[in-house]
């Protein structure tokens, strides 16, 4: 499918075009909607895109202006400019800067579809051009041609697949009556996370699994390539559906063993529906990647077709949820991101965790991404949003469905502007910085009164909202900072007086600590100690 750009200044016409141009022109998938110029520009610079059907007339930079923009910037991307009857003559302007085609408001559909199937055939033309004017070395070897193949079919391109394939045919890489399936193989994110690894070190494992794939397949002629997204597909033949899934796992074990020797995070790898029919096999990547949310529900990798087909019903629910906020994504909409964000957390709210935010967050972040092909820097600064997030969250334990919510939340408005983070709400902040005052504090001698007189709230509003965001009361919560605090201190200090460690853990007494440790772990400090 062709990625499309929306731009326009009325929010109905944006509206209609986001969620009907598919449905006009199956060819085509809108991947990103702007208001104006200016924000159509930030957007091709943060995407791909094929077309952009513009509006003429809009506010900070016009349809015209916009249009000369691509055409220095991205000579590829094909522009279709709307416009109304009195702005015929000024649209016409539009035509020296590559203008593919015009339509006039009001729009109707029929028009706009055969606009569309025409600026497909010329994207389609583009292909095959670019594709005849390729030209191989004479010394490539058959796996470079291999992931050359493999690259064409992640990208849809048949006329690549085509002739590449019967070159592949000749070198004997390929044979007449196999069976196929691609496979998606990829590091296990929260793993990683949860490990102690960064958003950068996130990018920097999966070029390394990249590498360690290419020596893989190289000598045992399997073919693997890389998407544009940065996802490994490698693709396995086999005389038979038996066989094919035993290859499956044994490729996936041994990739296993090999990542384990190099101290790699877990891998995870998913199957895509087997065939033996050329056409087929980018439907293959597809539900290869479909397959993928498996890793949600916890099932063995590699995960199979016949493990989806099983678990089809939730995994398309989980889809539709992450439909639902690619399109708030889509148009904007922080506030109806947090409106929609619940539905997403039904799915973990039972059983909730870092792993299972992290699970989730990755997923849904993964789920953008690629189908609005995010470049990289914006990438790092959604990831970056959600770790810190479970970081923040982690020490207390506390994952209520309203922290789900601002982590998932935050995430994916630092996706949408990832130089400016995202805003939390006035009650969020203030039960933040009474978070971050008791961490600094523990050790004195501090109140709730105290925390609110600090911030500048009541005291009994302070603590309705503190016990909302952070899931327990503010007794609690300082409670169990401070004996977390104190059994840390007796660990790497077991020589260390007791009445010193009540001291440094905000205790007025060593009697009153010794009581209350008593009560929170069963055990005196003492014993605790040799425990």
């Amino acid at each position: 499918m062709y990625r499309t750009l929306i731009v326009d200044d009325e929010p109905l016409m944006r509206t209609y075009l986001a969620n009907n141009t598919a449905a006009i022109c199956p060819y085509f998938a809108v991947t990103g909607v702007a208001c104006d110029g200016r924000e159509a520009m930030e957007l091709l610079q943060k995407q791909n895109f094929d077309l952009v059907i513009t509006d003429i007339r809009m506010p900070e930079m016009d349809g015209i202006g916009l249009a000369k923009y691509i055409s220095e910037a991205f000579p590829h991307i094909k522009i279709i400019i709307l416009s109304g009857y009195n702005e015929f003559e000024y649209a016409r302007s539009a035509l020296k800067y590559h203008v593919t085609d015009y339509l006039l408001k009001p729009l109707n559909d029929n028009a706009l579809a055969d606009v569309l199937m025409n600026v497909k055939e010329q994207l389609a033309a583009d292909s095959r051009h670019n594709a005849s004017l390729t030209v191989f070395p004479e010394n490539i070897n058959p796996e470079e041609l291999g992931s050359l193949f493999l690259s064409a079919v992640l990208e849809e391109d048949p006329g690549q697949m085509y002739s590449l394939y019967d070159k592949l045919m000749e070198h004997g890489l390929f044979s007449e009556g196999q069976l196929f399936c691609i496979m998606l193989i990829y590091p296990d994110g929260p793993d990683l996370l949860l490990s102690g690894n960064t958003a950068p070190d996130m990018t920097a494992w999966q070029l390394k699994l990249w590498k360690l794939c290419q020596d893989y397949c190289r000598p045992r002629h399997l073919l693997s390539a890389k998407s544009n997204d940065g996802d490994i597909y490698l693709l396995l033949a086999a005389s038979d559906e038996a066989h094919l899934h035993k290859l499956a796992s044994h490729v996936f074990q041994e990739l296993t063993n090999a990542a384990t020797a190099f101290h790699f995070p877990r891998l995870l790898a998913s199957c895509g529906q087997i065939s033996s029919d050329l056409s087929e096999f980018s439907y293959s990547a597809k539900t290869a990647y479909a397959a993928a949310a498996l890793s949600l529900l916890n099932k063995k990798p590699p995960f199979s077709q016949e493990q989806y087909l099983e678990n089809k019903e939730i995994i398309l629910q989980i889809q539709e949820t992450c439909a639902i906020l690619y399109q708030d994504y889509l148009s904007s909409s922080r506030e109806k991101l947090m409106v929609d964000f619940p539905l997403y957390t039904a799915f973990f709210r039972d059983a909730p965790s870092a792993a299972a935010l992290l699970q989730y967050g990755t997923y849904l972040l993964h789920y953008i991404c690629s189908r609005s092909h995010i470049k990289l820097h914006y990438k790092k600064a959604a990831y970056e949003a959600l770790f810190t997030a479970v970081d923040r969250l982690l020490p207390t334990g506390n994952f209520t469905e309203s922290l789900l919510t601002d982590a998932l939340h935050g995430s994916i408005c630092a996706l949408l502007s990832p130089d400016k983070p995202a805003r939390i709400s006035e009650s969020q902040q203030i039960a933040e910085n009474a978070r971050k005052y008791i961490l600094s504090h523990y050790q004195e001698q501090i109140s709730l009164s105290q925390i609110a007189e600090e911030i500048g709230v009541n005291s009994c509003y302070l603590s309705d909202i503190f016990h909302k965001y952070m899931g327990e009361p503010y007794s609690r919560y300082l409670l169990r900072i401070r004996m977390e605090q104190a059994a840390r201190l007796l660990k790497e200090n077991p020589g260390e007086k007791v009445y010193k460690i009540a001291e440094r853990t905000g205790f007025v007494s060593s009697k009153h600590f010794i009581a209350v440790f008593k009560k929170y772990y069963g055990t005196t400090p003492s014993a605790y100690v040799y425990r």
